[in-house]
């Protein structure tokens, strides 16, 4: 340095020692980053064989998986097959036929009994929902059904009737007196006997039937008929 400043030249001998020290420097950066190289190299290679053996891992768990599933499926499908083995031992065709038969039996007896309250229920909506007299006094000694009154009575009747057959009884089995208390005591109704009712050609019905509507009940009967109804109904369910 001081040479530098007072202008004296480096000698050979100086330059080539710096020089030799600038080459040793660049040397040791180069073995360094060789070194380093070298290092990331393992690197890169210990993650490829980790790589690998993960591959064989889970190729190899997914295998025994596999193979889980397959023998799980095999397994539920015997079961299955002894099931319907079992079922089949139990259950004979001719049975099965049987049950058939009297599930559309059923069927048809339900569509029978909701045909029967359709047709009340029509009437009911005609004649009762607005209070429409279904009486009248004349010059009668006996109350005449009016229009309304009149297909109350027929409904009601055909209700009986077609119930019954349904049921596999007669009629009166609906229409019998016992019955006809039991509405009346349900309904804590004083019970009446039977009456005369003209009907508009001049024929006359005496029936208790003529005597609840001519009271002012027949909407609490054709309730009562309901209930009965649909206890016949549900057996057949």
């Amino acid at each position: 340095m001081m040479n530098r400043i007072f202008g004296r030249n480096e000698t050979v001998e100086e330059r080539v020692a710096a020089l030799e020290s600038r080459i040793s420097e660049q040397n040791r950066s180069l073995m360094v980053a060789g070194t380093a190289v070298i290092e990331l190299e393992k690197v890169v290679e210990n993650l490829r064989k980790y790589n690998e053996g993960m591959e064989l891992r889970i190729l190899k768990q997914n295998n025994e998986l596999k193979d889980a599933m397959q023998a799980g499926f095999e397994k539920a499908i015997e079961l299955v097959k002894s099931e319907i083995m079992a079922l089949g031992e139990q259950v004979k065709p001719a049975e099965v036929v049987k049950a058939i038969d009297n599930r559309s039996r059923e069927e048809k007896i339900i569509r029978r009994f909701d045909a029967i309250k359709a047709r009340m229920d029509k009437v009911v909506a005609q004649d009762l929902m607005h209070d429409i007299p279904l009486v009248s006094k004349g010059v009668y000694k006996n109350p005449t059904f009016t229009p309304s009154g009149e297909r109350v009575y027929d409904a009601v009747t055909e209700f009986n009737t077609n119930l019954a057959k349904v049921c596999g009884v007669k009629k009166e089995f609906f229409t019998n007196r016992k019955r006809y208390d039991d509405f009346f005591k349900r309904w804590q109704i004083k019970p009446y006997d039977k009456i005369s009712v003209r009907t508009r050609d001049g024929r006359t019905n005496r029936t208790v039937l003529s005597a609840i509507i001519a009271g002012g009940h027949v909407r609490q009967y054709i309730e009562y008929l309901y209930g009965i109804y649909l206890h016949e109904r549900r057996k057949y369910e």
